[in-house]
């Protein structure tokens, strides 16, 4: 199987189904802004600890409920 990196993995997703929400995770900076115009829902900065994770899940689903 191929080497997808995260952009083209997200892109392919995308594709498949739009309505789902993707959260970004990338040691590389420079990817965020890519990443975020196709339209992910957040973006985490590795290495991350499961606590972040936790707390952007958590932010995401209360913006959701607004």
């Amino acid at each position: 199987m191929p080497v997808k990196d995260g952009i083209e993995a997200t892109k392919e997703i995308f594709d498949i189904d739009q309505k789902v929400k993707v959260i970004f995770a990338s040691a590389d900076m420079s990817v965020k802004e890519k990443a975020l115009s196709m339209g992910i829902v957040g973006f985490l900065s590795k290495p991350f600890s499961l606590e972040k994770l936790v707390k952007k899940i958590e932010s995401l689903i209360s913006k959701a409920r607004v």
